[in-house]
């Protein structure tokens, strides 16, 4: 019997360890900050997706990298990417229908989107999007840049420091408007508190 209970134990302490480790320590651009809601009013459209195609050379595939950003009034930020082997069109239900697809990818097989907030000083922008890293942990990845105008925003610097080479950086976002997923719905950070800490 006791020989049974340890081995139970033992195998409770090797599943624990194996579970998803955050390290939220650097977290800082957290949801229903004040200064970003009255910042964003007026500054930033929140009626749709911010986007951006990346070309690559012609010569390498995958060809294009797609990556998008909703950011929400609560001050919640969801961020998607994929790579495309073939050269994506900048045409409004092109761009539409590749978000969607890339979105209805995690409610048909149950999957968490890449949560996060942002915050807003001045014109100054910082996406911060909790990212899972292989090997078991989520990490920070940090988008910062400038708003140009309401529909506009240019990263300037990505920052991620498990592996700096996934980062992508003097991209401009452009806004296009669309039905936006719920900010709460598939969150999984949302009943954290270190999430919504001020």
């Amino acid at each position: 019997m006791k020989a049974s209970l340890q081995i139970q134990l033992i195998i409770l302490v090797l599943l624990s360890s194996c579970l998803p480790s955050v390290k939220n320590t650097t977290f800082r651009s957290h949801p229903l900050k004040m200064n970003t809601l009255k910042s964003t009013i007026g500054l930033l459209q929140t009626n749709g997706c911010f986007y951006s195609i990346i070309t690559s050379n012609k010569n390498i595939i995958p060809k294009d990298y797609f990556i998008y950003f909703f950011l929400y009034d609560n001050g919640i930020a969801r961020q998607g990417s994929f790579w495309s082997e073939t050269e994506l069109s900048n045409e409004r239900d092109s761009v539409i229908k590749y978000i969607e697809n890339d979105c209805e990818v995690y409610k048909k097989y149950g999957g968490s989107p890449n949560f996060g907030g942002f915050s807003v000083l001045e014109r100054k922008i910082t996406i911060q999007i909790m990212l899972y890293v292989p090997q078991l942990h989520w990490e920070n990845i940090n988008w910062e840049g400038a708003i140009i105008n309401n529909n506009t925003i240019n990263i300037d610097t990505c920052l991620f420091q498990t592996n700096p080479l996934i980062c992508k950086d003097n991209f401009g976002l452009n806004f296009i408007q669309m039905n936006k997923p719920d900010s709460l719905a598939q969150n999984r950070w949302r009943k954290k508190k270190w999430y919504w800490k001020h």
